[in-house]
């Protein structure tokens, strides 16, 4: 390993543990609604929903919850996927150290976007309100909804 990616990763990992947690956050679904509390450290939370009638994907920043909400939509009854990926914090001593180096800066931006962390679920739509599956047979790609 060079010089340049061992001061980057002493920049990083104290900040961003990809082994830290199994989960990315505490999922809770009430009879409108889907909330994910993250239990890691992020800079960017994207939620993405997917099913037979629907793509629906939001960013929410630090410190903030994921959240669908079904008010205003109508689901049919069914079911759908979500996934969460939390992006990493952005070390700002790291960043400053790299501003001038185009280099520095591109290693720091792969760094980055191979240390996140990604949780997917199912829940069913059954007479308008949501219920989590809690045992799901196996991750969706949420690619094969778009």
């Amino acid at each position: 390993m060079n010089r340049i990616t061992l001061l980057l990763m002493a920049f990083l990992l104290p900040v961003f543990n990809s082994g830290a947690a199994n989960l990315v956050a505490d999922v809770e679904a009430m009879p409108g609604s889907l909330t994910l509390y993250p239990l890691v450290s992020h800079a960017q939370l994207e939620l993405t929903i997917a099913g037979n009638d629907i793509y629906w994907q939001k960013n929410y920043g630090r410190g903030e919850a994921a959240t669908f909400s079904t008010f205003n939509k109508v689901l049919p009854d069914g079911q759908y996927h979500f996934e969460l990926i939390a992006s990493p914090p952005y070390d700002t001593e790291a960043w400053e150290f790299a501003r001038d180096d185009p280099e520095l800066r591109h290693e720091l931006e792969v760094l980055e976007r191979a240390e996140t962390y990604r949780q997917t679920g199912r829940f069913e739509v059954v007479q308008g309100r949501i219920v989590l599956i809690t045992n799901p047979d196996e991750p969706a790609d949420m690619r094969n909804y778009k």
